[in-house]
C-alpha cells in the first residue's frame, strides 16, 4: 500500500531542474567516453549528443560571428573605396584628413572594447551585441548624407565605439561555447561593390557613387544584426536560445565545468592584475601593433593609384 502511495505521489511529476541535469552529466560523461565500446549502437552516446550540440552552435554562432566580421572589415573599408570614387572631391579632402578618419575610427575602436566588455556583464550578449551592430548599420547610412569633413571625424570616431563592442564580445561567445578542442575577403569585395556601384548608379537620384556605397553597405549590415538578436546564446550558464533544448543546455554547461570555467562575474582590479602579469599577453600584444603598422600601408594603396592619374575609378576600386 505505502509502495503505491509513494508510486502514485505528485513529487514524481515534477520536472527534473536543469542543475540536477548538469550534475547528472557531468558525473556519468567519464564512464560514457570510457566505454564506448560496451555501448549499444543504437542508444545515443554523450559524444554524438555533443557533435549534435556542436553542430547547431556552428550553425548559429559561427555563420553571425562569421558574417558579423565580414560586415565589420566591409565597413572598415568602405571609406577607403569611397574617398577614391568622389568623395574626396565633393568634400574637398586632403590626404592628413583621410588619416584622421582612419585614426578616430581606431581611437574609438580601442577606447569601447573594455567598457563593454563590462556591460555584457550587466546586458544580456544577446541583445548588447545585435543592438551595437544595428548602431553601427545606421551610422554607416549616415555616411551618405555628409557634407562635410566635420561629419565625417564625428560618424568615424562614433563607429569605432559602435563597432568595438563585436570582436571583443565575439571571442568571449567562442570562448564561453568552445572548449579547448575544438579579412581580405571583405576588403576585395568592398572594392567590387564600390566599382558595380559607380558604374550602374553614379548620379542615379542625383547622387553620386560613392554616396550609394554607404546606402549599400547599410542595408547589408540590416540582415547580421537582425540574425544577432536569434543567433547569440548569452553563456551557457543561462542561455535562453529556441534552438537548445534543455538536454542540450545541460550538456553545454556540464562541457565548460569539466574545463574548469566559471561564469564571467565582471571586470575587476584583479582582472586586470591577473592579465597584466602574464608574459604571453605582452608578446601578443607587441606582435599585434608590429602587424598593424605592417599593414597599416594598405589602406594608402588606392589613394597612391588615384594620385598617379593612370586609372578609372573602377580600376583603382578593384
Amino acid at each position: 500500500m505505502a509502495e503505491s502511495v509513494e508510486k502514485g505521489s505528485p513529487s514524481d511529476s515534477t520536472p527534473e531542474p536543469l542543475e540536477s541535469k548538469v550534475h547528472a552529466v557531468v558525473k556519468t560523461s567519464a564512464f560514457e567516453n570510457g566505454d564506448q565500446s560496451k555501448q549499444a549502437w543504437w542508444k545515443p552516446s554523450r559524444r554524438s549528443k555533443e557533435r549534435q550540440l556542436v553542430f547547431k552552435l556552428d550553425l548559429f554562432i559561427l555563420s553571425w560571428a562569421c558574417f558579423g566580421y565580414f560586415l565589420r572589415l566591409l565597413d572598415s573599408s568602405n571609406l577607403r573605396n569611397a574617398y577614391v570614387s568622389g568623395m574626396k572631391e565633393d568634400l574637398d579632402l586632403d590626404g592628413d584628413q583621410y588619416n584622421y578618419f582612419q585614426t578616430l575610427w581606431t581611437i574609438g575602436y580601442t577606447v569601447g572594447m573594455i567598457p563593454s566588455q563590462i556591460i555584457v556583464t550587466h546586458v544580456r550578449p544577446s541583445l548588447w551585441l545585435p543592438l551595437a551592430e544595428v548602431t553601427w548599420a545606421i551610422l554607416t547610412f549616415c555616411f551618405a548624407a555628409v557634407k562635410s569633413y566635420k561629419h565625417v571625424y564625428a560618424l568615424r570616431l562614433i563607429l569605432g565605439l559602435a563597432e568595438s563592442p563585436f570582436y571583443v564580445g565575439g571571442m568571449t561567445l567562442l570562448g564561453s561555447w568552445y572548449t579547448p578542442k575544438a579579412s581580405f575577403a571583405a576588403q576585395m569585395f568592398s572594392g567590387y561593390l564600390q566599382a558595380a556601384v559607380y558604374t550602374g548608379l553614379d548620379g542615379v537620384h542625383g547622387l553620386p557613387g560613392w554616396r550609394w556605397l554607404f546606402i549599400i553597405c547599410g542595408c547589408i549590415n540590416i540582415p547580421g544584426a537582425v540574425w544577432g538578436f536569434f543567433a547569440v546564446p548569452d553563456s551557457p550558464y543561462n542561455t535562453r536560445v529556441f534552438y537548445l533544448d534543455e538536454d542540450e543546455r545541460a550538456l553545454a554547461k556540464s562541457r565548460v565545468i569539466e574545463v574548469g570555467r566559471k561564469p564571467f562575474e565582471g571586470v575587476t582590479l584583479k582582472t586586470f592584475k591577473s592579465i597584466l602579469s602574464r608574459p604571453f599577453v605582452w608578446v601578443f600584444v607587441i606582435n599585434y601593433i608590429f602587424f598593424c603598422i605592417n599593414t597599416y600601408g594598405l589602406d594608402f594603396f588606392s589613394i597612391y593609384l588615384d594620385d598617379l592619374g593612370t586609372y578609372s575609378v573602377q580600376e583603382v576600386n578593384v
